[in-house]
């Protein structure tokens, strides 16, 4: 199965895509590269990609600005929980 399948076939399932309790899903990929229509299911099901950020440069040039570093995320989900557990 080529990395392409792998990506499609366990990360964007559709158990991840329909899941209606998240509508905003996160996905941590050490893959180098995903083709524009993957990408495009992914924005339209709100999964943002997590990639490294020396990986970037393996991605279309039209998605680099809108995929999530791995220090972006954290970033991320350190605000998230500061919100929710220190109000």
């Amino acid at each position: 199965m080529d990395n392409e399948n792998v990506c499609k076939n366990f990360s964007i399932s559709s158990s991840v895509l329909k899941g209606e309790r998240v509508p905003n899903k996160h996905l941590l990929t050490l893959q180098q590269g995903v083709s524009e229509n993957l990408l495009e299911e992914m924005e339209n099901a709100r999964l943002q990609l997590v990639v490294p950020e020396p990986y970037h440069k393996q991605y279309p040039e039209v998605y680099r600005d809108k995929l999530w570093s791995v220090s972006k995320f954290i970033d991320y989900a350190n605000e998230k929980f500061y919100r929710i557990y220190h109000i």
